[in-house]
């Protein structure tokens, strides 16, 4: 698979370290890329070769609990933004472009929302939208609907529930539970049949667990509940990218966003999945942050 140019640490503000990786073209236009969930800094090795091409420099860093990032506990949503402000004046970045895929979406978004003198533009890949909005998880993945109950009603049962159901086999035998989210989507069975593909994904999921499964848990409670700003007070532009194939963040979390958002255009790609779009499309989409 693509390699990052390194793992690099940074010490943030408060003390806590934060682990990332630079791709693509190392002085180009720079591009903070938020994974996806359960992914890592890893993930961004997705965009290494078009990144290059088109000079884009894409750091992507884990978030609290994740891979080689210490834990935040009790942290929200607009955390975020303040360790990727952190992140960019610690590499020189006065402004740049925020990339969101999946569960890195509402994070791009919380970028955009609170760092807006300093983010040119944001683009969302598969996204995912607020959980509590009416009707958003009438087409979620078996995997949601449990997770979402817990998280609002016993986040005690959540962590116990993803530790047997999820972590027992996420850990050891990711590509096994890829296989099951995806077992309704033709696009991303088929793209994940690419070894060098799967092996990168599963990389990332394992780096993610690296800590054990408090991050994950945790970050699926922050998607459950109120995410702390109201989207229609994002004035940067939004360019939201979806497949209308995806079965594990389907089209209606996109369309969600697309009319709440102020300032955003929607792509929907016929025939594309979850894992396929930013895969198949990664060229496309990086021109847009251009």
């Amino acid at each position: 698979m693509p390699k990052a140019i390194n793992n690099k640490i940074l010490t943030l503000p408060d003390g806590r370290v934060m682990g990332y990786c630079e791709y693509g073209d190392p002085m180009g236009m720079p591009v903070i890329f938020c994974h996806g969930y359960p992914a890592s800094r890893l993930q961004g090795a997705l965009t290494q070769s078009v990144a290059r091409q088109i000079g884009l420099r894409i750091v992507s860093a884990d978030r609290p609990g994740f891979g080689l990032s210490d834990p935040l506990p009790g942290r929200n949503l607009l955390d975020w933004p303040r360790d990727v402000a952190a992140l960019s004046d610690a590499l020189g970045f006065e402004r740049f472009a925020v990339l969101g895929v999946s569960g890195g979406g509402p994070y791009a978004l919380a970028c955009g929302y609170a760092l807006a003198t300093r983010v040119s533009n944001v683009c969302v890949i598969c996204g995912l939208a607020p959980l509590s909005a009416q009707g958003i998880l009438a087409h979620t993945n078996w995997l949601a609907w449990p997770s979402y109950f817990l998280a609002r009603r016993a986040p005690l049962l959540l962590r116990i529930f993803h530790t047997l159901i999820i972590f027992s086999i996420l850990r050891p035998h990711p590509e096994r539970l890829l296989r099951w989210i995806i077992s309704r989507s033709v696009a991303d069975r088929k793209i994940l049949e690419r070894k060098d593909i799967l092996v990168q994904i599963t990389a990332s999921i394992q780096e993610s667990l690296r800590q054990g499964m408090a991050g994950v848990t945790s970050e699926f409670q922050l998607y459950a509940h109120d995410w702390g700003f109201n989207l229609s007070k994002i004035q940067v532009p939004v360019h939201l990218w979806q497949g209308d194939r995806d079965t594990t963040v389907p089209l209606s979390h996109a369309r969600y966003l697309a009319e709440n958002l102020p300032n955003a255009t929607l792509t929907v790609v016929p025939g594309e999945g979850h894992f396929s779009l930013p895969i198949v499309h990664m060229a496309a989409i990086l021109r847009e942050l251009v």
